[in-house]
């Protein structure tokens, strides 16, 4: 699962909120500030979460927006101090009570975490790809043993050296059926997408699967996607399927 753009600003836009709001109502401004945001684009993503009673709104002078529920409690698991020693650079507040970073290595955090989350976010690739020890089936099975029952969890999937050519392209995908599940609906027609040069595109692709249809658990799966028309590309990407308790 990734994260589409409007979902990660959405999610950024929120995270900064909730870490600002303790001294009253945060401004939009700000926020665009802060996380280097178009203005006009968090008018447009805080009046959706504003009707799906995600935030809340204060007119008049000192107004802004606050978060509708308690703010969580976050902690950024990162194994390289260069990228912790650079967190001014990307707007990463201060430690507090609420927020805290770190340094460890993502996969054994999890692994010996006595805690349960209610959200998981994996987004730990760098120039070689995503790294093994968080693509296992181990890392997968300790995250779901982390998420609490209600959980959610996102991975931010890196597909290496799919280099498409500047272009128009229709890209289609499937799953292949892992074991342990005995039904997979197969990836809708993913829509047209225009590559411009050095422009990276994202592509969101949805599974579901009905209920009771596998053991609660994680489980392997694989996906497969190709750009369709007189010049064929194709990646593969493993991941894993998580099924609630």
């Amino acid at each position: 699962m990734r994260l589409t753009t409007k979902g990660r600003f959405a999610v950024t836009a929120m995270i900064d909120l909730g870490l600002r709001q303790s001294a009253g109502p945060v401004t939009l401004a700000a926020i665009s500030q802060h996380q280097q945001i178009s203005l006009s684009y968090l008018e447009q993503l805080f009046g959706k979460l504003r009707r799906n009673a995600l935030v809340e709104s204060t007119r008049g002078p000192g107004g802004g927006y606050t978060l509708a529920r308690s703010p969580a409690d976050i902690t950024v698991a990162e194994i390289n101090p260069h990228v912790i020693a650079l967190r001014d650079e990307f707007c990463v507040p201060r430690d507090d009570k609420r927020f805290h970073v770190l340094h460890a290595d993502g996969a054994r955090f999890v692994r010996d975490t006595p805690r349960r989350y209610d959200v998981l976010l994996v987004d730990g690739y760098d120039y070689d790809g995503m790294p093994e020890s968080l693509a296992s089936q181990a890392f997968y099975d300790d995250c779901h043993q982390a998420l609490s029952a209600d959980g959610l969890m996102a991975v931010n999937l890196h597909i290496e050296r799919w280099n498409l050519q500047p272009g128009v392209y229709t890209l289609d995908g499937q799953i292949s059926q892992p074991d342990g599940l005995r039904y997979l609906a197969r990836v809708e027609r993913l829509a047209v997408v225009e590559v411009l040069p050095t422009e990276v595109r994202s592509a969101v692709i949805r599974v579901q699967v009905p209920p009771d249809a596998a053991a609660a658990g994680s489980h392997p799966i694989q996906f497969d996607v190709r750009s369709t028309g007189e010049d064929v590309s194709q990646v593969k990407e493993k991941a894993a399927f998580l099924i609630p308790r």
